[in-house]
């Protein structure tokens, strides 16, 4: 129902409601997209080649450890300033988003996430006092600052 004033001159009439409703769904779109593209570029930047220190797990070593002309098993960590590398595939597999509806002061609004609850992602992003950082989630951010802008500037136009 839309809401009308009496102003001088005439009437002035506001469909507040429609608009806040196509103007919700275009940020809730842009919300998820956004959310989604730094999740899936996240665990992109956890896999391939690294260039750290290779350390020595186990006993029998793999195929590409015999190529390798290696007689163990190995891990290939990253170096400092890298991504984090896979080895067990628990900060991999813990990677989450969420997209959720927000009410405050001004209004509503919607808050996008994508973290983990795995406890040493904090460590391997800042880094400690033995460790230098990994950096994941500010790199992911960071290579595809771009792209989120594109896909906020979509939403503002009313584009797809």
């Amino acid at each position: 129902m839309p809401e009308t004033k009496n102003v001088p001159g005439g009437k002035l009439t506001f469909y507040a409601k429609e608009v806040l409703q196509n103007t919700d769904d275009k940020i809730r779109r842009a919300m998820l997209e956004t959310v989604q593209l730094v999740e899936n570029h996240v665990r992109k930047l956890q896999t391939g080649p690294r260039t750290g220190r290779i350390y020595r797990i186990g006993k029998t070593p793999t195929k590409a450890d015999k190529l390798a002309g290696r007689k163990f098993r190995s891990h290939q960590a990253s170096a400092p300033g890298e991504p984090p590398a896979v080895w067990s595939g628990r900060l991999f597999n813990a990677i989450v988003s969420k997209v959720e509806p927000i009410l405050g002061k001004t209004g509503m609004g919607w808050r996008g996430e994508v973290g983990t609850n795995v406890k040493y992602a904090r460590w391997l992003e800042f880094g400690t006092t033995r460790m230098k950082p990994r950096p994941l989630w500010r790199r992911a951010v960071i290579e595809l600052r771009a792209k989120i802008l594109d896909i906020w500037k979509r939403a503002a136009q009313g584009g797809p």
